[in-house]
This record gives C-alpha cells, sequence and structure tokens, in this order.
C-alpha cells in the first residue's frame, strides 16, 4: 500500500512534468528531481506542490527504493508504522495542492 500510494502521486507528478512542462526527469536521482521540478513555479505554471509536501513525499520515496530492493522480510512494522501513520495527511495535502493546480489549469482555459 505505501508503494502503490506513493507510486500513483508519482504517475501524477510525472504527467504534468511530461504535458505541462515538456520535460520529465531522465538522471539516474530523476524521482527526486521531478519531486524538485514540481515544487518550482516557472513561466508556465504555478508550483504543483509545496516545499513542505515534497518534504513528506521524499520520505515515501525513501520507502519505495527500500521496498523495491530489500526483502519485505527485513521490513517491521514499528519503523513502518510511522510512514503509514502520514498517508492520510499526506494523502489529503497532495489532492488539495494537485487540485489547486487543475483550478490553475482550467483558469487558462478558459476563454478570454
Amino acid at each position: 500500500m505505501l508503494h502503490s500510494f506513493y507510486t500513483e502521486i508519482e504517475k501524477i507528478l510525472k504527467l504534468v512534468a511530461r504535458e505541462w512542462d515538456g520535460v520529465s526527469p531522465s538522471s539516474d536521482s530523476w524521482h527526486k528531481d521531478l519531486l524538485i521540478q514540481m515544487s518550482r513555479t516557472d513561466q508556465k505554471r504555478p508550483a504543483v506542490v509545496s516545499a513542505a509536501l515534497v518534504e513528506v513525499l521524499s520520505e515515501f520515496l525513501a520507502f519505495r527504493h527500500l521496498f523495491r530492493g530489500a526483502s519485505i522480510v527485513l521490513m517491521r512494522w514499528e519503523k513502518l508504522f510511522p510512514l503509514v501513520a502520514k498517508v492520510d495527511p499526506t494523502y489529503n495535502q497532495a489532492r488539495d495542492e494537485i487540485n489547486a493546480f487543475v483550478r490553475f489549469i482550467e483558469s487558462e482555459s478558459k476563454p478570454i
């Protein structure tokens, strides 16, 4: 669930990077670079996510790397619980910030 949670948010951010910015990070650290790119305002758009949300999403990204590279047996509940406890507030914050970006897109698309 933690892996899927982060991955779905990342998919949305990748879509914005590709479709709105016209460029997606491609370095070895592209996951982190994507978060940074989406937290920056540029001439075409406001930041999609806040620096505070990037900080929390970075914790989920670290888990994603652990999940993909380690055995599930090595994962302990006492270490995972703090991250699991952040899912609801992180979801709410991500939803609100992404919806604010959607409203920006909608306002840009309306005829003058």
